[in-house]
């Protein structure tokens, strides 16, 4: 204890501890911890460390417990608690009771931070006592404080699928997942509220980013999910597999392996065998380079080769593409406005092309071309139209134009990548900053191995995209 504080505190516990063991005025105690509120006040009244402190300083404790401006160390939670459950006589027995019942009343969430899990040893020295009255508040006190921690939990959990429902509707990262992980570990969601918890993500692991959640957790979690039977686990990675993102699905793969071994689950489960093979055509996972046949017995082979894939997808977009954060957020122009009033025009994109190929640093761009971004037809237009553009030099390939060629290359449908595969085959035959060139060629092979059975037209547009970001003379 510092030394600078000696003075200060010493004196005032001395003042508590002259007070008579019976008769001390509760009143004059409260006056005092409110005039020093510092929690490390606390252990001078603790005197020192004695075991089993006079009754003023036990009612001077329970003071500073239940004051709320004094945020007290655990260990002094503890030791109170202690000294109270053990040693303290019924007349501070009584008035610790008399403040949980008000505390319960006016303030439930404090009133957690003032009990622990010794109320059988309270219960049974009141009645030793012979005060059962006393012995009978303690139940309903223990129960109201069980009951709000749950509520504080399932308000949390609440709070949290809020939160990261905002959270998936972006372009989430890795790191998306780990926070919202521990966010329901916090509040107890993977164990007390676990049912409501699966309940929550069964309305929701539609999207990837609840289905990729889920996976994770099951992998991470294996016991948890130990109240689920077998086939329900296999449905769930099954739905997660067929997902059209690798994010859920290398997820699923490895949640896979994890439930094979944890469950010994039979390794013939033809739903998720086929659905592990589908998921590696659709990847590019080319199981016969690993030596696995199509008709291999075993499906951890086919999750493996999944598996196998995880650790370049598992970097974010932005390190992939060397990008700066934040990149992929909601699209190249920021996030969507209300629905625009009219539908844009192609007179609207041209006007746009123009502000992004003007070597402007920041293009100044309307207001509505977020909104404009999101209506798919319009992009295609407009991705069309840039490619013109640009191979007719009519715009420089700018910072601005290729972000909006690399954002529309993460699109999942054969057309939209060849529409901007095209523009970023014009943008690179300009030469231009190797920084782009990079970009766009890897953007290029990671579509390439997304899109497994390509159309010709795509194919032949992603081709020309990697052999001009290879070669950026021709």
């Amino acid at each position: 204890m510092a030394s600078s504080g000696e003075g200060k505190y010493s004196d005032i516990a001395m003042r508590i501890a002259r007070m008579p063991e019976s008769g001390a005025d509760p009143d004059d105690i409260a006056r005092l911890i409110d005039a020093n509120r510092d929690p490390e006040f606390f252990w001078w009244i603790c005197d020192r460390g004695t075991m089993t402190p006079r009754i003023p300083a036990l009612q001077a404790m329970v003071e500073m417990l239940f004051h709320p401006d004094i945020d007290l160390h655990p260990h002094a939670v503890g030791e109170t608690l202690d000294q109270i459950a053990y040693h303290a006589p019924v007349s501070v027995v009584e008035a610790y009771l008399s403040r949980m019942e008000r505390l319960i009343a006016d303030a439930p969430d404090r009133a957690a931070d003032c009990w622990t899990d010794l109320t059988q040893t309270l219960t049974e020295r009141m009645t030793a006592a012979g005060r059962d009255d006393l012995a009978a508040r303690i139940a309903p006190i223990d129960q109201a404080v069980e009951n709000n921690l749950a509520e504080q939990d399932e308000r949390a959990m609440r709070a949290a699928l809020e939160r990261f429902d905002v959270v998936a509707t972006g372009d989430w990262q890795s790191g998306d997942i780990d926070a919202a992980i521990a966010t329901f570990d916090d509040c107890d969601a993977w164990r007390e509220l676990f049912p409501d918890m699966l309940a929550a993500l069964e309305t929701r692991r539609h999207h990837t980013f609840w289905s990729t959640l889920l996976m994770r957790s099951i992998s991470k979690r294996p016991h948890q999910f130990h109240r689920l039977a077998d086939e329900a686990i296999g449905g769930l990675i099954v739905d997660a597999l067929e997902k059209n993102d690798e994010r859920p699905v290398t997820a699923a793969a490895k949640a896979g392996l994890v439930a094979i071994a944890d469950r010994d689950l039979p390794l013939s489960c033809a739903a998720l065998e086929e659905a592990a093979r589908s998921a590696g055509a659709r990847f590019g996972v080319d199981f016969e380079s690993y030596g696995i046949p199509w008709n291999a017995p075993e499906i951890r082979f086919a999750l493996y080769g999944l598996v196998d894939r995880a650790p370049y997808y598992a970097v974010s977009r932005e390190d992939r593409f060397a990008v700066a954060a934040g990149f992929w957020s909601s699209g190249p122009f920021g996030a969507p406005d209300a629905p625009a009033p009219d539908r844009p025009t192609l007179a609207d994109a041209d006007r746009l092309i123009a502000l992004l190929g003007s070597r402007d640093a920041v293009p100044v761009v309307p207001t509505g071309a977020a909104t404009w971004w999101n209506d798919l037809v319009w992009r295609h237009n407009f991705l069309l139209r840039l490619s013109d553009a640009l191979d007719r030099r009519e715009i420089a390939p700018t910072e601005a134009a290729g972000r909006c060629i690399l954002h529309a290359m993460w699109a999942n449908s054969d057309a939209g990548v060849t529409t901007s595969a095209n523009a970023a085959a014009a943008f690179l035959r300009h030469g231009g900053d190797p920084a782009w060139r990079n970009r766009l060629f890897w953007a290029a092979l990671e579509a390439s191995e997304r899109h497994a059975a390509p159309s010709d037209r795509l194919d032949d547009a992603l081709n020309d995209v990697m052999r001009l970001g290879q070669d950026p003379t021709e």
